[in-house]
């Protein structure tokens, strides 16, 4: 099973250092907000995009950052977020993460491919965890701003058990930290585990088969 990874925003050198914690050849799956906030989103990019057993999925991150370049939804000619709030959560940071140069079109291509989520045999994998009261199709909807506060990009609720009983793996809430959330009547294993532990300021991964838990540090 692959070893999943936190919200980056950005922490490139962080990002080197706890990758160099796993185990040779692993499958890795980052859980969104690449970008931002720290100084090297635009190397995290390239990581991610460059490195074989890498994939990701998207983060709101992401989804503002494409919003600012114009490529979200299809065709719009309205932004979906008001002016400057990008750039105000670390968007300008990005921006500065690629000098004089405007964001490689390469860049906003792969971002913009990303899924909403990876569903494996064990595990369900999006930045924000599926808000029980929303179907699938609406949960992904984030390109209507009904659904875009409660769906699987921002979704700031406390997990809810899948019916399936597969595990959820998320970020995005940095509130919970690196937190399982267990619901004991059914199950003394996790149904949902909470890998964001930015507010600490480290990167998390977990191994959702050994149950193993990657730390580190901001660098």
């Amino acid at each position: 099973m692959p070893i999943i990874v936190s919200d980056i925003a950005g922490e490139y050198e962080s990002l080197l250092a706890l990758v160099k914690k796993f185990p040779a050849g692993e499958d890795i799956i980052l859980v969104g907000d690449l970008v931002d906030r720290g100084l090297g989103s635009n190397r995290v990019i390239e990581w991610a995009m460059s490195t074989p057993n890498v994939r990701a999925v998207l983060g709101n991150h992401e989804h503002m950052m494409l919003d600012f370049h114009g490529r979200t939804g299809a065709g719009q000619n309205t932004p979906l977020y008001d002016e400057g709030l990008w750039e105000m959560n670390g968007g300008g940071l990005t921006l500065a993460s690629y000098g004089a140069d405007d964001v490689a079109e390469e860049h906003l291509d792969w971002l913009a491919s990303l899924p909403l989520y990876i569903e494996l045999d064990d595990c369900f994998i999006s930045h924000s965890s599926w808000l029980e009261s929303l179907s699938l199709e609406e949960a992904c909807d984030v390109n209507d701003w009904y659904y875009l506060e409660k769906s699987i990009i921002w979704n700031r609720n406390e997990p809810t058990p899948r019916k399936d009983g597969k595990l959820q793996v998320f970020g995005h809430n940095s509130q919970f930290g690196f937190r399982k959330f267990y619901d004991y009547a059914k199950s003394m294993k996790p149904f949902a585990v909470c890998i964001d532990d930015s507010a600490q300021k480290k990167l998390t991964a977990y191994n959702t088969k050994t149950e193993e838990v990657y730390q580190q540090e901001y660098v």
